[in-house]
C-alpha cells in the first residue's frame, strides 16, 4: 500500500510513493476530460498544463464530478464544451525533486481547508509530474511522529512508555484465562562502560544496536523488545497456557538471551555479557490483578540480584499476590530470616566481615530472595519496619554468638533503605537495637544503596 511505502522508503524520497500524473492541455474541453476520467477509474486528479506559460493546474475528480453532475443533472449539458482551463485550480505548488514527507505535509497544510486533501504535485528528477494523495502523506507524517514518541531512536526498539502500554494491555487480556503467564525479562549489559571509555561513544552505540538486533532475532515475533535505559533492555513475553511451566520456560529464554549477548564483542578485546532478571506472573492464578509496575520492578530487582553474583548471570522470580500485599504479615508471622554472606579479601580469601541478607521462608513457595518482595515492601511503606527488624535480628545474633563463645570476624554490613532515611528514623532504630542486645555500635556497618 502507498502508506506503507511512505512510512518506509519515502522518508528519503517521495518519488517511490508517487504515481505518474495524467497531464492534459489547457485547450481540452470538460467533455474530453470526462472521458479521460471515465477511462481511468483509479485517477483522483488530472493535471492541466498551459501550452504558453507552462503553468500547471489541478482538477480534482471529486470536484469535477460535482461540476458535471450539477443541479438536476444538468451540469454535463451546460459544461460539456467548456474549457478545462476555466475549472482547473491554478497556482498549485509543485514540490521539487527529492522532497520528503515533512515538506509535502507542510504544502498540504498551507492550502485552504477545502483544498487541503487534494492531491499534491511532485516533480520527478526526470522532469515528469507525479501525484501524491495528501491524506496518505499526512497520515504517514502522523505515524512517523507516533513512532518517534514510542520507539527508541538509536535501535528502533519500543521505548519504556510503549513497553508499559503493551504490558498493561497483556495483563488485562490474559487476566481471565487460567494458566496464562506474562514474563518481563530485564537485561543489563555487563562491561559496557569500558567500551565507551576505550573506544568512544560511536563504538558504544554500535554495541547497543548489535544487542538490539540479537534480542529482536532471539525472541518470538509477538514479543515486545524495548530499550529502557542507556544499556538496559526489557522483553515482554506472553505465555498462553504455560501454567507452572512458565517459570522454567522464561528461565530457558533468559539463558538463551544471555548466550546470544555473550557472543558480542564491544570493539577490540572488550567482552560484553548481560545480567538478566525475569519476573514471571501466572496471571490466571493470581487472587488479584497483576500490577504492571510491580512486575517490571520485580524483574529489575531480579536483574540486580543476578548482577551481584557476577557477570552473565540469570535470576528468575515468580510474582505472587502475597508478595505484593503481605510483606508486613510475613514479618508479623516470623517468616523472614537472615543469611550471612562473608566478605573476603582477594586473592588471599581471608574473611574480614559479613553482610546480612534478608530472605522470606514462604509457606507455599519456599525460600524467596529479596528481589521478590523488597519492592513490594517499599510500595507498602514497610521498609523502616523491615530495616528495624533486620538491625534487631543482627544484634540479637551477635549477642547469641558472644554468649556461645563464637567469634564473629569484622563488622556486619546492614542495608538501610531510602524510606528509613527520609523518615529520619535511622538513629532511633539503630540505637534501640544496640541497646536492647548490648552490642557495641562499631560492630555494625550501615550501607546505603545507590538509589538512596
Amino acid at each position: 500500500m502507498l502508506l506503507d511505502v511512505l512510512r518506509d522508503r519515502a522518508r528519503r524520497d517521495l518519488e517511490h510513493a508517487a504515481a505518474p500524473a495524467v497531464v492534459v492541455g489547457s485547450g481540452l474541453s470538460c467533455g474530453e476530460v470526462e472521458r479521460i476520467f471515465g477511462g481511468h477509474h483509479e485517477l483522483t486528479s488530472v493535471v492541466v498544463r498551459d501550452a504558453d506559460t507552462r503553468e500547471v493546474g489541478l482538477v480534482a475528480r471529486k470536484d469535477f464530478e460535482l461540476l458535471m453532475g450539477g443541479r438536476f443533472g444538468l451540469g454535463r449539458s451546460s459544461n460539456h464544451r467548456r474549457s478545462i482551463a476555466e475549472v482547473a485550480d491554478w497556482g498549485v505548488e509543485v514540490l521539487p525533486p527529492g522532497s520528503d514527507i515533512t515538506r509535502a505535509a507542510a504544502a498540504a497544510l498551507s492550502r485552504d481547508a477545502e483544498r487541503r486533501f487534494d492531491d499534491l504535485l511532485l516533480e520527478a528528477r526526470t522532469g515528469a509530474l507525479l501525484l501524491l494523495p495528501a491524506p496518505a502523506v499526512l497520515e504517514a507524517l502522523a505515524a512517523g511522529y507516533v513512532e518517534r514518541a514510542t520507539h527508541d531512536q538509536l535501535t528502533g526498539l519500543a521505548n519504556r512508555e510503549l513497553l508499559f502500554t503493551r504490558l498493561s494491555a497483556a495483563l488485562r487480556l490474559v487476566d481471565a484465562r487460567s494458566g496464562d503467564a506474562v514474563a518481563v525479562t530485564y537485561v543489563d549489559l555487563d562491561g559496557f562502560k569500558p567500551v565507551n571509555d576505550r573506544y568512544g561513544h560511536d563504538a558504544g552505540d554500535a554495541v547497543i544496536r548489535q544487542v538490539a538486533a540479537v534480542l529482536r532475532s532471539t525472541m518470538r515475533p509477538g514479543d515486545v523488545v524495548a530499550r529502557v535505559g542507556g544499556d538496559e533492555f526489557a522483553v515482554l513475553t506472553v505465555l498462553p497456557g504455560a501454567g507452572t511451566a512458565a517459570t522454567a520456560m522464561a528461565a530457558s529464554t533468559a539463558r538463551r538471551l544471555s548466550t546470544a549477548v555473550c557472543g558480542i564483542l564491544g570493539g577490540g578485546d572488550v567482552p560484553v555479557s548481560a545480567s538478566i532478571g525475569v519476573g514471571v506472573a501466572l496471571v490466571g492464578r493470581a487472587e488479584s490483578p497483576v500490577d504492571a509496575d510491580a512486575l517490571f520492578r520485580l524483574a529489575d530487582a531480579a536483574m540486580y540480584t543476578a548482577k551481584r553474583r557476577g557477570d552473565g548471570q540469570v535470576e528468575v522470580v515468580r510474582y505472587t499476590a502475597e508478595r505484593v500485599r503481605d510483606v508486613t504479615a510475613a514479618l508479623r508471622e516470623g517468616q523472614l530470616l537472615l543469611h550471612y554472606q562473608p566478605v573476603v579479601t582477594l586473592p588471599a580469601g581471608v574473611v574480614v566481615g559479613h553482610e546480612a541478607l534478608v530472605r522470606w521462608q514462604h509457606p507455599r513457595d519456599g525460600l524467596i530472595g529479596p528481589a521478590a518482595f523488597l519492592d513490594a515492601a517499599e510500595r507498602e511503606g514497610a521498609m523502616p519496619l523491615l530495616d528495624a527488624w533486620v538491625l534487631d535480628r543482627v544484634c540479637a545474633d551477635l549477642a547469641a554468638a558472644d554468649a556461645a563463645g563464637v567469634e564473629v570476624v569484622g563488622r556486619v554490613n546492614v542495608n538501610i533503605s531510602r524510606q528509613s532515611l527520609r523518615a529520619d528514623v535511622v538513629d532511633d532504630i539503630v540505637t534501640a537495637a544496640l541497646e536492647r542486645h548490648g552490642i557495641v555500635g562499631s560492630r555494625i556497618a550501615l550501607e546505603v544503596s545507590e538509589a538512596a
